[in-house]
């Protein structure tokens, strides 16, 4: 990401459960992340739950870390919190809690709540001490600090990290929402589990998907620490099957093991390799050795047992080492969150093979990447790993699709780009003008008019001092015609950013006037159908090639952009940016201070200014990529609730 769209200076809060040298996907997670801002010049906190022994305070990393409480209360509170949120991740993992709904409600729930309490009177206490810009709170476990930090004004974001199924008890998934919703972002690791917590009630301009990363510096061909297949006896000739999987009843490990015989009717070296053990929590830890038994009785019935291998537990540090060994990497959940043990081999460069749940679903491209299979499937699973191990082509070619869709997807620098966005995003209160582009963004390009509660959502904003400019490709002419239709803006720039049109002085500014006039007059002869305006020309996209022969042939510079399926020729120095910046200059607001809504490849030079970008939900795609946001419905509604959205924080305020 580039320096322009970085934040730095913020004093950013995470909270969770755990956090390094404690193990858990949401530590490592969170020390990667803060790691990363402090690097763009921001202070992190870190605030987590004490495991006994652990010292209160500490700094790692840079990242100044909490243990609390600092005294810790009855173990009788700690048993009522645990069965509460026991019953959340089993419901969300689509398990039967031990107890009913409104049973946890009357006996659990009151230590849930006070569990919570503790953690956010810590947090009023830091933000005493050291004022806190960003809170983002991580998982289930902490649900309750929304709700209870509601007077704290400062952007509160929520990252929910476990899966958010429609089949979920309602009584619970509603009551989850409603928790969810005094958050100002809520973050989910896929557009499935985003559109079932909308469904559910989660409001629609809160729900964000970003999804979890691999740190593509430590998951990376090549990455061999020590020999793998040494440590763990596996001849040199053996094909390896990777699963790297914490034993856990989800997580489907008897699907893979199930799956052996019917491989060796085609290969007969190879080995399945399993790396994991199991969560540190009490009830899971019961519930792994449950599991443990029945992988025990699975191997015995299908005879397989000299064909797998269990490596347990492994330091952080090895497992990419396990990864550049394996020949493929299996992920065989029942129920997955998201599924990092198939990101982390993409970004070791294997083909990969999961079961259609989840986020899995969402990073396996089927034929693509790697392959999908219905869960429980040991039989097409068999037949997909066979087929990888057989045909080197085959997997050669799905390794390297794996090895570029985790850099452009789910890389550190992509992921943390996005919560910058979204940190931006969640930051209204200091925004001080709106910049919207015209068509396809304020107006079907079609029926050029103004929809009547879009206008209403524009003119509340300007009456709390929000400044509103309109940027267009189109002619100076037929933006004044629909200035005086709607009279609501402080300034209109036309013509791609030639033009600057400031309605309350009716002061015309052109930049590179000069110029433009040139380009006007070498194309006013051209043989081809040409649109000559003020300071700019515009052609259809298929006289592109002849367009450059001509401004060769003359030898005139022009900056030439691309708008859906016209070709723009403005003068050098000339596009969006440039006369969004003369606008804001003379109405004296810095572009960190706005927000830019735009669609169209045009659009790409105002999405470099350091404010909030907000997408279009049938932008371009090069514009998607560059977004802050992107809007989740089509015009005008997805553009009338973002703008709703942005007053009522400011109202909030």
């Amino acid at each position: 990401m580039s320096e322009s769209d970085a934040i730095s200076g913020k004093r950013i809060c995470f909270v969770s459960q755990s956090f390094v040298p404690y193990p858990g996907g949401v530590s490592t997670y969170l020390y990667d992340l803060g790691k990363r801002f402090i690097k763009d010049g921001n202070d992190v906190t870190e605030v987590c739950f004490r495991p006994p022994g652990a010292d209160y305070h500490e700094i790692i990393d840079g990242i100044e870390v909490y243990r609390i409480p600092k005294r810790i209360p009855s173990m009788e509170m700690f048993k009522g919190y645990g069965s509460f949120k026991d019953a959340i991740y089993k419901s969300f993992h689509l398990m039967k809690p031990d107890k009913g709904f409104d049973d946890l409600l009357v006996e659990d729930f009151s230590d849930f709540f006070r569990f919570n309490r503790l953690v956010a009177k810590n947090i009023l206490r830091i933000h005493r001490d050291k004022r806190i810009d960003i809170l983002n709170v991580h998982d289930f476990q902490l649900l309750m600090l929304g709700e209870l930090l509601l007077k704290l004004k400062i952007p509160k974001i929520f990252t929910w990290h476990i899966p958010f199924y429609r089949e979920v008890d309602p009584h619970i998934r509603k009551w989850v929402g409603a928790k969810l919703n005094y958050y100002d972002k809520v973050i989910f690791s896929t557009e499935e589990y985003a559109e079932n917590a909308i469904a559910t009630g989660v409001e629609e301009e809160k729900v964000n998907v970003i999804h979890p990363f691999v740190n593509t510096k430590v998951f990376k061909p090549g990455a061999k620490k020590y020999d793998f297949r040494k440590r763990y006896n596996i001849p040199d000739d053996d094909k390896i099957v990777l699963c790297v999987s914490r034993i856990d009843p989800i997580k489907g490990h008897e699907t893979l093991i199930k799956a052996i015989p019917f491989i060796k009717k085609k290969i007969k070296n190879f080995k399945v390799v399993f790396v994991g053990n199991g969560s540190i929590s009490g009830k899971v830890l019961k519930r792994r050795g449950e599991k443990k038994k029945k992988i025990m009785d699975v191997l015995k019935k299908t005879g397989v047992k000299d064909d797998v291998i269990f490596t347990g537990h492994i330091p952080l540090e090895d497992i990419p080492t396990a990864y550049d060994y394996a020949d493929v990497v299996v992920l065989p959940s029942n129920v997955e969150a998201f599924g990092l043990g198939i990101t982390e081999g993409m970004a070791s460069g294997k083909p990969v093979i999961g079961s259609s749940v989840g986020g899995i679903k969402t990073q396996i491209i089927h034929g693509y990447n790697g392959f999908l299979f219905g869960r429980g499937d040991s039989r097409t699973l068999a037949r997909d790993i066979v087929a990888i191990l057989t045909d080197r082509k085959l997997s050669d070619n799905m390794a390297e699709r794996s090895l570029r869709r985790a850099k452009e997807e789910y890389d550190l620098e992509v992921v943390y780009g996005r919560y910058v966005g979204l940190f931006k995003e969640a930051s209204f209160l200091k925004i001080k003008c709106i910049v919207l582009d015209f068509d396809r963004t304020l107006v079907n390009p079609s029926n050029p008019e103004l929809d009547e509660k879009l206008k209403e959502s524009l003119i509340r904003l300007r009456s709390r001092n929000i400044k509103l400019i309109l940027a267009s490709g189109r002619a100076l002419d037929f933006m004044l015609d629909f200035k005086t239709k709607n009279p609501i803006w402080d300034a209109i720039v036309a013509e791609n950013g030639a033009i600057v049109y400031f309605p309350q002085t009716r002061n015309t500014t052109r930049i590179n006037e000069v110029d433009g006039k040139r380009i006007c007059g070498v194309f006013s002869n051209a043989s081809f159908p040409v649109d000559i305006r003020d300071s700019t020309v515009s052609v259809k996209r298929r006289y592109e090639r002849r367009i450059r022969q001509i401004l060769d042939s003359d030898g005139i510079e022009a900056n030439i952009e691309r708008n859906v399926d016209d070709i723009m020729i403005m003068p050098r120095n000339v596009n969006k940016k440039a006369g969004i910046r003369m606008a804001l200059g003379e109405l004296g607001i810095e572009p960190k201070s706005c927000a830019f809504f735009g669609d169209s490849e045009n659009d790409i030079s105002m999405f470099t200014f350091p404010g909030l970008t907000v997408a279009m939900k049938k932008a371009h795609p090069e514009l998607k990529k560059q977004a802050d946001e992107v809007l989740r419905t089509d015009i005008p509604q997805g553009l009338i609730t973002y703008l709703n959205s942005i007053e009522k924080k400011i109202k909030a305020g």
